[in-house]
């Protein structure tokens, strides 16, 4: 008679097999997917973040973004900053500028000169893909500079709503 062999050590070779094929597949999407989201400098920030909030709380200034439509995306849309001093009264000559990021990827980064007009800054943003976004507006004026961060989340119906 012949001696009947067990499946067990197959089947565990097989399953620690699987397991490392897995971890192997897991590291290399892990090592070749990153985009390298680190903030530039991000150590110098730091150790200065408590003088930008110094001087922010100095200047008083007060910055708003709008959109003279819902944001629609692929297409162009027009965007308005206006910058206010403590008094309430519009800042005007200060150099603005939006920069447009994912917080997903840094892939579709762009930064936009804002043009005055009166007492507001205007100009044209494109966002090329549904989902959220944040549209960093800095307003500069002399040595004086600020900067706000607005989280935009646009819908597949091509609605958006600030956050």
């Amino acid at each position: 008679m012949e001696a009947k062999k067990s499946i067990w050590p197959k089947a565990i070779v097989a399953f620690f097999s699987a397991v490392f094929a897995m971890n192997g597949f897991f590291i290399y999407k892990a090592v070749s997917s990153f985009d390298g989201l680190v903030e530039e400098n991000y150590y110098e920030k730091g150790l200065n973040y408590n003088d930008v909030i110094q001087q922010e709380k100095r200047l008083g200034w007060k910055i708003e973004l709008s959109f003279t439509d819902d944001m629609k995306v692929g297409a162009p849309n027009k965007a308005k900053v206006v910058i206010f001093d403590p008094k309430g009264e519009p800042i005007e000559g200060a150099k603005v500028q939006i920069t447009l990021r994912r917080p997903a990827t840094n892939r579709f980064d762009k930064e936009l000169e804002l043009v005055p007009s009166g007492c507001a800054y205007h100009g044209s943003v494109s966002i090329p893909l549904n989902g959220l976004w944040d549209l960093s507006v800095k307003a500069e004026k002399g040595a004086d500079r600020m900067e706000k961060t607005f989280r935009v989340r646009t819908k597949t119906d091509g609605s958006s709503a600030k956050i």
